[in-house]
């Protein structure tokens, strides 16, 4: 079972998330680039693009443009409504979100993504956009705030 939970940039790409249809257009090309690029490899090669610290499998983009396009985030094989489970998260959550952050995971986007979940914080962090936060050794403050919040959210 999970205790607590902290997201760094943690984004979905949704048109009922994203209030700006200029974004939107851009996120939806983004989505079809990622997917055609995708299916020769069979993967996102988002390590050699700098979009990640994990390739993406190619059925996890499709699925990406799939929820997209529905503007749903269910899983395909069995009905599962993974928006309609964030009401249900009983754990205390933290997220962070970078300033500078302008297509990943926009601030604005990722509080309405989060709105539903009951018990959430979201950090906005200073200068920072979306890989920063977890690879830019200048986001040691953060790292060391959700160490610090877990450990007060686990000692209860």
């Amino acid at each position: 079972p999970i205790d607590a939970l902290v997201i760094y940039a943690g984004n979905l790409w949704l048109p009922q998330f994203e209030q700006s249809r200029l974004r939107w257009l851009r996120k939806w090309a983004t989505l079809c680039a990622w997917e055609l690029m995708s299916r020769p490899l069979g993967y996102l090669p988002a390590r050699r693009l700098r979009l990640g610290s994990d390739d993406t499998p190619l059925a996890l983009v499709q699925d990406f443009r799939h929820w997209a396009r529905q503007d749903r985030c269910v899983r395909r094989r069995d009905g599962f409504d993974y928006l309609a489970g964030r009401a249900r998260v009983k754990q205390p959550v933290l997220a962070f979100v970078g300033e500078h952050d302008s297509l990943l995971c926009v601030p604005e986007c990722n509080q309405r993504f989060l709105d539903p979940v009951p018990d959430h914080e979201l950090r906005l962090v200073p200068g920072a956009d979306h890989m920063s936060l977890v690879i830019d050794p200048q986001s040691q403050p953060v790292w060391e705030h959700s160490a610090s919040w877990l450990i007060a959210k686990l000692d209860r």
